[in-house]
């Protein structure tokens, strides 16, 4: 999933993290596995003013209401995988 920064206007400009359905957004981008766990994982941590490059944080809240409306879920296959790999 390619996610981007936007400013979201007004002064001063708050920033936003959009996903990037087509690929064609401005801006400095990111990837993400679109996965409801490393979605999770990278608003916890903060992640996404780091990785887009931002001056301050960014809210998320885009993201989180793109990821409700779509409904993803884990592929099949892709969790029985995961707990099959060697941790190390």
């Amino acid at each position: 999933m390619h996610l981007v920064a936007q400013t979201a206007g007004g002064p001063p400009p708050r920033w936003q993290v959009v996903v990037d359905e087509r690929g064609g957004l401005p801006g400095r981008g990111a990837w993400l596995h679109p996965r409801a766990e490393c979605v999770e994982r990278a608003i916890a941590r903060k992640a996404f003013g780091r990785a887009l490059r931002t001056p301050e944080s960014v809210d998320t809240t885009p993201l989180q209401e793109w990821w409700a409306m779509h409904d993803l879920e884990t592929p099949p296959g892709v969790a029985s995988q995961e707990k099959n790999r060697k941790r190390v």
